[in-house]
Parts: C-alpha cells; structure tokens; sequence
C-alpha cells in the first residue's frame, strides 16, 4: 500500500495502531506497520488517559515508541487527539478534580502546549478537537470541554473549539489540524 500511495503525492495510508503491538507484538506485525503504511497513528496512546493517568508527569513512553517507530520507518504520525469529549478517555484526576471553568482551561492548554512541543515534526496532522459534534450535526454539549464545567465558553457555540484550534496552532505552527466533527477534513 506504501508503494502505490508513492504514486499519489501526499496520499497517506495509515491505521491506529498500539505501541504495545509493535513493542512487543510479533514482528510481522511491526514490519506490516513499518513497510505497508506511511501514516501509522496511536489508537490510545496520545490520549489524556493513557498520556497523563496522573496530573505530573506525562507518560510519555507509550507514544514514544510509536513516534521513535515510525522516525525509523521514515513515516510521521497523526496525533490524535487534543481534545475528546469522552468521560472514558480522561484520568479520573481530570474528571474528579472539581476544577474551576479557568483551572480546567490553564490544565487544556498546558497539555497541548506540552504535548505539541514535544511532538514538534513528529505529526503531520493533529485530530484537534474529536467529535465535537453529534451525528445529527448538532454541538455536542455536557462534556467536561463545553460545560461541565467546559473552559470558559460555555453558551458560546463553537468557541471552545476555536480556542483549542488556536492554541494548537501556538504550540506547533507546522502541523495541519484536521478534525472538528465526526469526520476528518483537509
């Protein structure tokens, strides 16, 4: 798939993939991922649950060993994802904390500023903000970035989001973000 996508500039082929699966998974499996895909993404491995179970530090070693893989195999990854509205994905730190509309907004931004600095040139694309919206189209809304108790925006459409695109872009200006929805666009 690698080689027929060569004839395709930009063209990217690439799953979610665990770290754990390349690490200490088979090696068909690794060599699958390093000679078929130029795009490989980690399925859970960059998000708030996995990449920072406690408040300090990150754990960055998941997601390492994804970003160190694909360097080898000379691809880049998409970051996925900044944002999730999904109470199943975020530590219990975060979701229990009983913070503030502005700590919960500092704590956002402070993770994708640490998290874009450390992934600089390592993603080609980030999944800013994932599923923002519901499959009718709406908003979706009663989640800890909107208003439970959200960053500051609450009631202001689709604001939060462009906060988050913003900051994003503050924290590595060469990655392109591609998410907002249920669906990714270019």
């Amino acid at each position: 798939m690698r080689e027929a996508a060569a004839n395709f500039p930009g063209l990217r082929v690439g799953a979610a993939i665990k770290s754990s699966s390349l690490t200490g998974g088979t090696a068909a499996y690794a060599n699958t991922v390093r000679y078929e895909l130029n795009a490989a993404s980690p399925e859970n491995d960059l998000k708030w649950g996995t990449l920072r179970p406690t408040q300090a530090p990150f754990a960055w070693a998941s997601a390492d060993a994804i970003a160190t893989f694909n360097r080898a195999a000379g691809q880049q990854m998409r970051g996925h994802t900044y944002q999730w509205y999904k109470s199943s994905s975020l530590p219990a730190w975060l979701t229990g904390g009983g913070f503030t509309a502005s700590q919960l907004q500092a704590i956002l931004y402070d993770h994708v500023d640490q998290v874009g600095a450390h992934y600089r040139g390592d993603c080609f694309v980030w999944d800013v903000v994932n599923e923002a919206f519901n499959d009718n189209g709406t908003l979706r809304t009663g989640n800890i970035w909107y208003d439970a108790p959200g960053i500051g925006y609450a009631g202001l459409g689709t604001r939060h989001i462009e906060e988050t695109f913003i900051r994003a872009a503050t924290a590595d200006p060469d990655f392109v973000p591609v998410q907002i929805g249920r669906a990714s666009c270019r």
